[in-house]
């Protein structure tokens, strides 16, 4: 594991089975394998998770990342519209950044 994001500080590293692993700080799931787009997608939907965390990183991502870009090209190569997941995109940006509660 190499703890580079800031999103491994909300997460206990561990060796199970001579297998890296992860353990969310709040809820204590545990990552086999672990890698940051997992542990982003984890901290995002987490209940546990305090807001004021969620939207610090959810920020961070806005601000300094190129995630985005990655998410939208590796989406486009599986065949997705671009509009369609730049739609989605800013959609869980906004229920991040504002903890919003959507219905489905």
């Amino acid at each position: 594991m190499r703890p580079r994001s800031e999103e491994w500080a909300h997460f206990k590293k561990c060796i199970e089975d001579n297998k890296e692993c992860a353990i969310c700080n709040y809820c204590g799931q545990k990552y086999l394998f672990p890698n940051i787009t997992r542990l982003k997608k984890h901290l995002s939907t987490c209940n546990s998770c305090p807001t004021d965390v969620k939207q610090k990183l959810a920020r961070v991502d806005i601000e300094g990342n190129n995630e985005e870009e990655h998410i939208l090209d590796t989406l486009l190569r599986d065949g997705q519209q671009k509009a369609q997941v730049a739609t989605r995109l800013q959609l869980q940006n906004l229920v991040l950044l504002h903890h919003l509660h959507l219905k489905s």
